[in-house]
């Protein structure tokens, strides 16, 4: 199958120091002027980062814009299965998953699928290609965590620039999102249209363990709140706060934090997901605030910003999936939220006993018929 490599071209001093950051060796191109959807550089991934079922892999960086019309890169992966290309090349699986910490080391791209290999061995396996696109900066080093609409917008333009390395990609795609990686792909459902520049043709969305309404989680965070959370979910609420502070300084989060939630906000910055949740274990959240997270002004409408979950709009099909023993989401907001969009005619939900990370595997059965689908 062919890859295209690209040019190298200088750009800007302090452009090409974050890309060296992101990409120490490989080819690159672009300057920040650029459109997005335009790859800066691409190598191929080491061998300890591939996975069963992917004849090459490459980590990319390219051009795009966040929530404020600024360009920055972003990363991502393509994965190609084997064998030749059909006429009009590998339909494509687009996978965003549970966000895994706001540190570069943390970008999948950079520390590889890990737990996700399986699911998207299966997609390879299956004869789909997989780009798997980073948050938005996270690896390329300015997070924007789990700003849904911007992380969707950076999923198109990361297909877009996937597309220039791998001209046997299809224009064809189904968005496949867990955890944050669902609100993702619901923000992509329903907002597609508003980037459907550069020729892809969306086809639907699979999503799994979706976080509803998040933000009222950390609104009602009080100072002596005893309730200690799970881990994954006091984790997740960390890394967003911790992702909010750092990009909007204005909004003084600190103000409303004691010395220990200042602390562990700082370690939330440098520890991903597996080793902060262990940290985090039996933590009450009530020891990280001195005042309400809700009196800090402008925080909640920018929470409910970041954590927004769409629920309509959805133009193409939709299948989301949904452990009754999840504790990473705040299930009764889940669930409330489920029996919303299940009124769409374009929602399919289908629910399991099992928990959260156990929830793309119970759906991978009725995921696989629903893709080869709406990919005829």
């Amino acid at each position: 199958m062919t890859l295209r490599t690209t040019r190298f071209t200088l750009a800007a001093a302090g452009t090409l120091l974050v890309a060296a950051v992101a990409l120490p060796t490989g080819t690159a191109s672009a300057a920040p002027t650029d459109t997005s959807g335009t790859v800066f550089a691409n190598q191929q991934l080491t061998q300890d980062k591939q996975i069963q079922g992917a004849s090459s892999a490459y980590r990319y960086t390219f051009w795009s814009k966040d929530s404020d019309k600024a360009d920055h890169l972003s990363s991502g992966t393509v994965f190609l299965p084997d064998g030749n290309a059909p006429a009009g090349g590998f339909p494509v699986i687009s996978w965003s998953k549970g966000a895994d910490g706001i540190a570069d080391k943390c970008a999948p791209s950079l520390s590889g699928p890990q737990g996700d290999a399986p699911l998207l061995s299966h997609w390879l396996q299956a004869g789909y290609a997989v780009v798997s696109t980073d948050y938005a900066g996270v690896g390329t080093g300015a997070p924007k965590f789990v700003d849904g609409r911007t992380a969707a917008r950076t999923v198109v333009d990361g297909l877009r620039a996937a597309h220039d390395i791998s001209p046997s990609l299809s224009s064809k795609y189904v968005m496949v999102g867990q955890s944050q990686g669902a609100t993702v792909a619901m923000n992509l459902a329903a907002h597609h249209d508003d980037w459907a520049a550069g020729g892809l043709d969306y086809r639907g969305t699979v999503a799994t363990g979706v976080p509803a309404h998040f933000d009222q989680l950390l609104l009602n965070i009080v100072p002596g709140l005893p309730l200690a959370l799970p881990a994954g979910m006091t984790a997740n609420a960390l890394f967003l706060l911790a992702a909010v502070r750092a990009g909007h300084p204005d909004l003084k989060v600190d103000a409303a934090l004691t010395d220990s939630g200042k602390a562990w906000l700082d370690r939330a910055t440098t520890e991903c997901g597996d080793q902060l949740q262990r940290e985090v274990a039996g933590l009450p959240l009530g020891t990280l605030v001195s005042d309400p997270l809700s009196t800090v002004q402008g925080l909640p409408t920018l929470l409910s910003q970041y954590v927004a979950v769409p629920s309509g709009g959805f133009d193409k099909p939709v299948l989301v999936g949904q452990g009754l023993t999840d504790t990473t989401v705040v299930l009764p907001f889940t669930l409330g939220y489920l029996n919303v969009i299940r009124m769409n005619r374009q929602v399919t939900v289908n629910t399991f006993a099992g928990g959260h990370d156990s929830t793309p595997g119970d759906l991978q059965s009725a995921a696989t018929a629903f893709v080869n689908r709406v990919m005829r």
